[in-house]
């Protein structure tokens, strides 16, 4: 079993006409960007199947969406109860609709809403759909600070396909401080 698979319990022995849960996990901190494949072997008495091996692969890379867009682009301080959101569209052959919204987060701190829900144009109209998440705007003041050029990443994952993480700058406090850029 490659080190980056995780099998607990490790070994053990299970009863005639019982049953017993194994976790496996993925850790792959550490390793390159790429697909990675391993197996699990599950030996047991069955006399038809004394061996089986159950296939485990893992995509580590984040790739880049070909739009990133944080709405608005400067965010007053003292405003309460607002949203912003944050438009992506991903290179072509990723399914916006395929996005597992719980995995979307602003900063990596700050969830996307799930209410209202993403959705779908093609504002650009070069074929590809954009999709759109709501964010609440308290929590991405909190996390964003104040500033003329603050970065902003949203990321998340195309479900059991891809993660990505897109990039953005954004101004915060009182915009008629700043210049404009």
């Amino acid at each position: 079993i490659p080190q980056w698979i995780k099998v607990d319990p490790p070994s053990g022995t299970v009863g005639a006409q019982l049953a017993r849960d194994i976790d496996v996990g993925i850790d792959s901190l550490g390793l390159e960007d790429g697909v990675h494949e391993g197996v699990v072997k599950v030996q047991s008495n069955d006399p038809y199947h004394p061996l089986v091996d159950v296939p485990v692969s893992v995509n580590v890379s984040l790739i880049q969406p070909t739009l990133t867009e944080f709405i608005p682009k400067i965010i007053r301080r003292g405003e309460t109860s607002f949203r912003v959101r944050v438009r992506i569209e991903l290179p072509e052959g990723l399914d916006p609709h395929a996005v597992n919204v719980s995995s979307v987060t602003l900063n990596d701190t700050v969830p996307a809403l799930a209410s209202p829900a993403p959705y779908f144009t093609d504002d650009n109209r070069n074929g590809i759909e954009e999709v759109t998440f709501w964010f609440d705007g308290d929590l991405v003041l909190a996390a964003l600070g104040e500033g003329q050029n603050i970065p902003v990443t949203v990321m998340g994952e195309v479900e059991d396909v891809q993660w990505w993480r897109g990039t953005d700058i954004v101004r915060t406090g009182d915009p008629d401080q700043y210049m404009p850029v």
